[in-house]
């Protein structure tokens, strides 16, 4: 694949002064090219594209050769960072001239670019969306001020300028002579009419988001502190690099969620693509403000504070970079050669009741550590390291999730749950059995906790291996034939002398792997057992393995109501196309869908994704169950959080989405489920009772205590 890279360098010396002065004062330093970027950057980039193909990247100045380079250099693909130069649609240049060729290429469209660079513009449209930004007015002229509509302190900036351009350590005025000297400055110097807005005086943050629909990815947010001289993002900070920066910021849970909340409706409502850095403040009483939407943001690998926020999430320069290429691909459709991607044949196509389609997945399904690399982007000493420890750490994983993952993110969700890591190996609170299943077994497989329900094991396969899963070291055979019809028997027999067992969970591994037929006698003979009244089958299939939910199996099942199928989908990437027709096809044949999420670190663990991930499910008509603690199975410490972060996270869920989308949070002990949870009770006073609201609110509920009624 040819890839060319659009790029503005800067000039030699940045803080340069017009007149020739060697010690310019700050309202004079030249910042007309601090937007672009400087050699180091280009290339660093240019190094890290380099991974992405196998042809020499081919960089491209954005000057007035750019059209003509555009059409004789025959790119497939395109990464631009380019600013462009002259008016206020400058960004739109290069994306503008992508489009006239017919070239794809990374970021948002011209018109995401100009709206963004506009901060009126900006401005007025997050306030129609109902996402606060600091109150403003526009100055086009020295006599405007007459009438100041706003309190100071004041906050003055260009319309239309990016980088901290025009803003200077005096843009926070403090009284009208201040004002006017920080207008006329702007009014002077760039040509434009200056912006004034309400000054929010609180923490300032920074979101990364990288991503597009079910793949954004919120990076950890940043907080920027200030030093007395340079209190803000001026020109000046930028330059001297003047300032701490906290990665990850040091946040409550429910401010997060709140500021992620605003970060993506403001992404989502400007159309920003495959990434885009947001600046917020927090005010007084904790609510963010947006300050500037930037979908251009600074990649130097020094100083910018993208790529610092990549390296929080354990994202290094190049895997930065791979992942906004892969994300803008993905938009386009394209594989890895630059073609696209929509004329490659799925593995997985097929009607929805041909059984070979999800027989076939079971049958390719990818085991040895070389056959990844036909999804996925590993280097050499990875391949090397899964082969070093393919026997301890075997792994299976289908085509299909594969194929949805991400090939350059390592941390990818889906491949942070099938493939083996290193972590595996440094856990030493783990078990092979954390609830003692074994001890309680009334029959092989049958497994009794509570007196009305139990668990029957009735397979040990399952086409891919969860990583997290909690019989990980039990259940990995390959032995996919179904049980014993003299096995089945003896397991019936216990059920029928244990009266009191009304609910009977098939799980596994997987039942669903076995064929419609036998799967149909198995439940015939259930069924004949008139103590059992409900009939319930845990399955991963619906979302890791779609193409099993045929018709046939559908109309098969629908003569065993009342029967409910319990699924497990832990992070909105796996909530595809296919498994969302799976789901709603299974509802429709009237089989309820609960969904028991575990709670995995590094893949759904913040309040964010899981939120995402909850709407998403009630969307295809799959109802939010269970949260999952991560148990103590030997290979998971690095899937395991803690229980406060648990409660944490389910307590900012509160009050922020539907009461049905909340899971409930648990722990399984070998005692049964104990539910985990914030107390919102804060005890009694004068016959009421103080309850705290999602929002950390008080409330006084008269609730006497009556007194008991002793009688005669």
């Amino acid at each position: 694949m040819r890839i060319g890279f659009t790029y503005n360098l800067k000039k030699d010396k940045v803080r340069s002064d017009p007149n020739g002065r060697d010690n310019p004062a700050e309202e004079d330093w030249d910042d007309s090219d601090a937007e672009y970027e400087d050699l180091e950057t280009i290339d660093a980039l240019a190094a890290a594209l380099e991974t992405c193909t196998e042809e020499p990247v081919v960089r491209l100045p954005c000057d007035h050769a750019l059209p003509a380079r555009l059409e004789s250099e025959h790119l497939d693909f395109v990464f631009n960072i380019a600013e462009g130069w002259g008016g206020r649609n400058r960004e739109a240049f290069a994306p503008s001239l992508f489009e006239i060729f017919g070239i794809p290429y990374t970021g948002s469209d011209g018109l995401t670019l100009s709206l963004t660079l506009n901060k009126v513009l900006t401005k007025k449209i997050l306030m129609a969306e109902g996402i606060p930004t600091p109150e403003f007015f526009v100055v086009r002229d020295l006599g405007e001020l007459r009438d100041i509509p706003l309190p100071f302190p004041l906050f003055v900036k260009p319309c239309h300028e990016g980088t901290s351009k025009g803003i200077r350590n005096f843009s926070l005025v403090r009284n009208p002579d201040e004002l006017e000297r920080a207008v006329s400055w702007v009014l002077i110097n760039y040509h434009q009419p200056a912006l004034v807005e309400r000054f929010i005086s609180g923490p300032e943050v920074a979101v990364g988001i990288l991503g597009n629909g079910p793949d954004i990815k919120i990076l950890p947010h940043a907080e920027i502190r200030f030093t007395e001289q340079n209190p803000f993002y001026s020109f000046e900070c930028k330059s001297l690099v003047d300032e701490e920066i906290l990665c990850p910021a040091p946040l409550s849970p429910s401010l997060t969620m709140r500021i992620e909340e605003i970060a993506l409706a403001a992404y989502e409502s400007f159309g920003c693509r495959d990434l885009a850095r947001l600046d917020l403040r927090i005010n007084e009483t904790g609510e963010p403000y947006v300050l500037e939407i930037n979908p251009l943001p600074g990649l130097s690998p020094r100083y910018s504070l993208f790529p610092i926020q990549a390296a929080a999430a354990s994202m290094d320069y190049k895997a930065m970079v791979r992942a906004l290429v892969g994300q803008a691909m993905k938009r386009y459709s394209m594989d890895r050669r630059g073609r696209n991607a929509r004329i490659q044949p799925k593995v997985w196509a097929a009607k929805p009741n041909g059984d070979e389609v999800w027989k076939g997945e079971i049958r390719n399904r990818v085991r040895e550590p070389d056959e990844l690399k036909r999804f996925l982007n590993l280097d050499d000493a990875c391949i090397s390291w899964l082969k070093e420890h393919g026997e301890r750490l075997p792994f299976a994983v289908t085509p299909y999730l594969l194929s949805i993952a991400d090939p350059d993110d390592p941390h990818c969700p889906i491949r942070r749950q099938f493939l083996p890591s290193p972590e595996e190996l440094n856990d030493h609170l783990g078990y092979a059995d954390p609830l003692l299943e074994k001890e309680h077994e009334a029959a092989p497989g049958l497994i009794r906790v509570y007196e009305d329900r139990a668990a029957w094991c009735v397979s040990s396969f399952c086409p891919s291996l969860c990583r997290h899963c909690l019989r990980r070291d039990r259940f990995q055979s390959d032995h996919q034939n179904p049980p014993s019809w003299d096995r089945i028997a003896s397991v019936l027999d216990a059920v029928s002398l244990n009266p009191g067992i009304r609910d009977l969970l098939l799980t596994g591994g997987d039942p669903l792997v076995y064929e419609d037929g036998f799967l149909e006698e198995l439940l015939l003979k259930i069924r004949e057992l008139d103590q059992i009244q409900i009939v319930r089958i845990g399955t991963r299939l619906p979302c890791t393995l779609p193409q099993r939910i045929t018709n046939n199996l559908l109309r098969m099942l629908r003569k065993f109501q009342p029967l409910w199928i319990s699924t497990q989908f832990n992070h909105p990437r796996e909530i595809t196309k296919d498994s969302a027709e799976a789901c709603v096809r299974i509802a429709e044949a009237g089989i309820p869908v609960l969904n028991q999420s575990v709670l995995l670190r590094g893949v759904n663990d913040t309040a964010p994704v899981m939120k995402d991930l909850v709407e998403r499910l009630i969307r295809i008509r799959v109802r939010p169950y269970y949260l999952y603690q991560c148990q103590l199975v030997s290979g998971t410490a690095h899937f395991r959080t803690t229980i406060e972060q648990g409660m944490g996270l389910v307590r900012a869920l509160r009050g922020r989405t539907s009461g049905f989308a909340i899971p409930q949070y648990v722990l399984d002990t070998p005692y049964g489920k104990v539910p985990l949870g914030p107390n919102y009770f804060r005890g009694r006073e004068d016959g009421s009772v103080m309850m705290e609201s999602y929002d950390g609110r008080l409330w006084k509920e008269k609730n006497p205590v009556s007194k008991p009624d002793i009688g005669n």
